[in-house]
């Protein structure tokens, strides 16, 4: 923690006792209260450009940021291994210090995922952010089995829906199933692609387990089903059934739709399980979510290294406990599927958890590709991403 000197301004020496590192900055007001939190890739420039009387970085234009010397007494910086344990850790502190717009900054790193519960009185889907799920409960399941995603955006989430409804034959009509059976069927039962619960020519225990197989399908994950699909298309035609390799085919085609971005990382909640890298100290700093708990694993340097950290994560895949739609769960998620749908460019990375762990070193080969690539994309870039503002995390109370 760093101190204002007289006069309530911060001179040279007290911004060379702030550490030039990654991490978590958080201003506070001579009553304890935080003005201002924030990721940053360089504390002290951070803090210069928001309380030094003349910021090295304003240029000719002026103050490059807002002047918070007036209001600030103490600067408290909380170090992070890179950039993503730091914005991680903000999403923690910003709840806690800054509460009243914490939330705010959350929602910048959110997926999208569709709820869908064959339980409910009308088995209906719906698109979330996750933003309605209580504390204690996701609105449905008690585990995130009834949540599918994530997506990297709302329509995304919506599409996906949708071919589960072509592939199932399921209603594409909520308000005419929520009569069922007085509902009136529409044009596709005519066409022969949907039973029509609605009018009860369909029982609605019968839907249900149609709505249980989309969901598992999900949990699955589409490449399995792919992998399933194309195996039984190739049998169908070695056989010459040429009806049944025509239906196989336009399920392929709608799942090869719903296998690629910003759809291609979907599961289940309960099965979600990601890893994520980023440039750390000495190589990429690890961090993985289960269902929506973090650990950090720390950094991988070596592709030899990999084995040992192989072993936490199934440890830590076994063991996690169960979403609990918690706060820092649901950000926890959000903010890893803004990781695993990210931008081409970035240096930092991530990838689901594989669930095929092949030969007992498929975590081990995932974790080292993904320590290689972050690694190079490092060595190309050099710092240019760790500036006072590569965090893109700020929040400002008031």
């Amino acid at each position: 923690m760093v101190g204002a000197g007289a006069g309530g301004l911060f001179s040279d020496g007290d911004f060379l006792a702030i550490p030039a590192c990654r991490g978590v900055v958080v201003l506070e007001a001579a009553d304890g209260r935080a003005v201002l939190a924030g990721v940053t890739g360089d504390a002290r420039r951070f803090c210069r450009a928001r309380l030094d009387e003349s910021p090295p970085d304003a240029g000719p234009g002026g103050r490059p940021k807002a002047d918070l010397r007036p209001v600030t007494a103490r600067v408290l910086v909380y170090p992070a291994a890179s950039m993503l344990a730091g914005e991680a850790m903000f999403l923690e502190i910003a709840r806690e210090r800054l509460p009243r717009v914490a939330r705010l900054a959350s929602e910048r790193r959110r997926g999208w995922f569709v709820r869908w519960n064959a339980d409910d009185p009308t088995p209906t889907w719906r698109k979330t952010n996750l933003s309605d799920v209580g504390s204690g409960s996701t609105n449905g399941s008690t585990d995130g089995s009834d949540l599918l995603g994530p997506f990297g955006t709302k329509d995304a989430g919506g599409r996906f829906a949708e071919g589960l409804d072509e592939l199932f034959e399921l209603c594409r009509y909520p308000r005419e199933l929520e009569k069922a059976p007085r509902g009136k069927a529409c044009a596709y039962k005519e066409m022969g692609k949907c039973p029509a619960a609605c009018d009860g020519s369909e029982r609605m225990a019968s839907y249900r387990e149609r709505v249980r197989a989309g969901v598992d399908l999900t949990r699955e994950g589409v490449p399995a089903a792919i992998e399933r699909t194309t195996v039984e298309l190739r049998s169908a035609s070695a056989a010459m059934d040429f009806e049944r390799a025509a239906v196989l085919k336009a399920r392929l085609d709608r799942l090869g739709a719903m296998g690629k971005a910003p759809m291609r990382h979907a599961r289940t909640l309960d099965r979600f399980a990601a890893l994520a890298a980023g440039p750390g100290e000495r190589g990429a700093d690890v961090l993985l979510c289960v269902r929506g708990w973090v650990y950090a694993l720390g950094e991988l340097c070596e592709a030899s290294e990999a084995a040992a950290m192989a072993g936490g994560v199934r440890e830590a895949c076994a063991d996690a406990p169960k979403f609990d739609g918690e706060a820092a769960r649901v950000e926890a998620v959000g903010l890893f599927a803004h990781w695993l749908y990210g931008a081409a460019k970035s240096r930092d990375r991530a990838v689901l958890v594989p669930d095929d762990d092949r030969g007992g070193d498929g975590i081990e080969r995932t974790l080292a590709a993904l320590a290689g690539e972050v690694c190079k994309r490092a060595q190309a870039s050099g710092d240019e991403d760790d500036g006072p503002d590569a965090g893109g995390l700020e929040v400002r109370d008031g």
